[in-house]
């Protein structure tokens, strides 16, 4: 029970911080530096490491996907148009 409401607390928390520019720019910079996408394989010791760093980064997003299961694909295609105006800018 006490969980359960810690949990609703953490999701009304992030529901705050995703209604903000800085707060969705910041998610995105530890959600990148987590590498959630990336292969947390090395073949020696720095496995565990990475490993560790994706699974938090995966808690992360699914924390953010209880807060607003829509929050990160905007927040992908607000990144990939960033991308493509610097881009074609630069």
């Amino acid at each position: 029970m006490k969980l359960d409401v810690e949990h609703e607390l953490l999701v009304l928390n992030l529901k705050e911080v995703l209604s903000t520019s800085a707060g969705r720019n910041v998610l995105w910079h530890i959600l990148d530096n987590a590498g959630i996408y990336a292969s947390s394989f090395t073949g020696n010791s720095q496995t565990f490491f990475n490993e560790g760093r994706r699974s938090l980064g995966l808690y992360i997003l699914s924390l953010m996907e209880d807060a607003d299961p829509t929050c990160y694909p905007r927040m992908v295609l607000d990144n990939v148009k960033k991308l493509q105006s610097e881009e074609d800018n630069g």
